[in-house]
């Protein structure tokens, strides 16, 4: 993690930049620290609480979630009768069907590949100690 935090700073510098994580960047980091948490040793009666992991559908809404909040506001006054996605025109059902065995699925992978062990972006040079 040290090294990771060092990388880190010499990348974003050392203010509010730091914080910031694009995707997959984002999507990563999460998986790093799931999968830190996952690796604690038990203590005591249980093994604490299990973070959540996030599966294709996530990172699928991850990927295009400036474009949903786009859609979203465009609607106007009418953005208060949206409940879904579907709505405002994102429809994963239908894009894994349309994509899932082509682009769908290479963009899943894809991202997958450009994460290190560690669940950060290789390219930002992310690794946990």
């Amino acid at each position: 993690m040290v090294t990771w935090e060092r990388r880190r700073v010499e990348q974003m510098g050392n203010d509010k930049r730091f914080h910031y994580l694009t995707s997959p960047e984002d999507i990563g980091y999460v998986e790093m620290l799931a999968k830190w948490a996952e690796s604690a040793d038990d203590e005591g009666d249980g093994v604490g609480k299990t973070p959540p992991r996030w599966g294709q559908k996530q990172e699928w809404m991850r990927m295009r979630i400036a474009d949903m909040k786009r859609a979203f506001v465009e609607r106007g006054e009418k953005r208060r009768e949206v409940k879904t996605l579907e709505e405002i025109g994102f429809d994963y059902e239908k894009w894994k069907e349309e994509e899932g065995n082509g682009q769908g699925e290479a963009e899943h992978v894809e991202t997958e590949e450009k994460r290190g062990e560690n669940g950060l972006d290789k390219a930002s040079g992310g690794q946990a100690e």
